[in-house]
């Protein structure tokens, strides 16, 4: 079972035909591409994209789907010291 995690695919990217039709349903995520002004003033200021609110809400979506993947539902469920706790997302109910 393959799974793909596009990594800086914008939106029109992701329509396009040719990844439509060679990704379809392997594509289980896809990281935007972020402004180089915005990485560069997270690097400049020793923190991360995660630091903003804009990002850190459209990423927890993205990663709470890859995690769900390949960490355990123990895990995944824990509620303090949890690889995850940062994250602040847990296993949904499906």
């Amino acid at each position: 079972k393959t799974k793909v995690i596009g990594n800086k695919f914008s939106s029109s990217l992701l329509k396009h035909e040719v990844v439509e039709e060679c990704l379809g349903q392997k594509l289980l995520a896809a990281i935007p591409p972020y402004g180089i002004e915005d990485v560069f003033e997270a690097q400049l200021n020793s923190s991360t994209l995660l630091s903003s609110r804009n990002y850190y809400r459209e990423l927890e979506g993205i990663m709470k789907k890859i995690a769900e993947l390949l960490l355990p539902n123990e895990l995944l469920n824990q509620k303090k010291s949890s690889i995850l706790s940062g994250f602040r997302f847990r296993k949904t109910e499906n």
